[in-house]
């Protein structure tokens, strides 16, 4: 198995969302470059904030930049979708950008994302929906231990499926 690539992980901050359409302020905020990707980082800031904006998502939940230092560009997004359930569930998300896909950056991001709920002491249980085929995704949760557990509806891609990994590694099976 091939190490994921390392990456730094900026986390969206009002300041961050506020300079979504300046690439300048962007590259000044990530310490890397947006060259070719400025566009597709400010839609998925838009759409994170609207997403905010509908579900009232504290900051600390919600949406990072990902940062590959060596190559000094931002390669992806990744995000809690919402903060952890009472049960200290959270959703993850995460999306590379068409340049940078298949190079390890989505098994990064989603490592980060586990490291970082981890670090918290409030999630218990992380996991992800993927369209329901075997792909890129369903392959990278694989990798860091999800199981498939089931299946859920998404408004926008039907049912999908669902993948679970408990914070301490261990899968809950269904």
């Amino acid at each position: 198995m091939t190490q994921s690539p390392a990456i730094r992980l900026v986390r969206v901050t009002d300041a961050v969302a506020l300079s979504a359409h300046d690439p300048a302020a962007l590259e000044g905020h990530c310490n890397a470059s947006v060259d070719g990707v400025a566009d597709m980082i400010a839609a998925v800031i838009e759409q994170g904030e609207a997403h905010r904006g509908r579900t009232g998502a504290p900051r600390e939940w919600g949406a990072f930049l990902a940062v590959d230092d060596a190559e000094r560009a931002v390669i992806g997004t990744c995000a809690y979708v919402n903060a952890p359930d009472a049960h200290g569930a959270v959703e993850i998300a995460y999306f590379t950008f068409p340049q940078y896909e298949r190079r390890g950056y989505g098994g990064a991001m989603a490592g980060a994302l586990l490291a970082d709920a981890a670090a918290t002491g409030a999630v218990k249980l992380v996991y992800a929906h993927t369209l329901p085929e075997i792909n890129a995704s369903t392959r990278i949760l694989a990798r860091h231990g999800f199981a498939q557990t089931g299946t859920a509806h998404d408004e926008e891609a039907g049912e999908v499926w669902r993948w679970e990994r408990a914070v301490d590694g261990q899968v809950k099976q269904p």
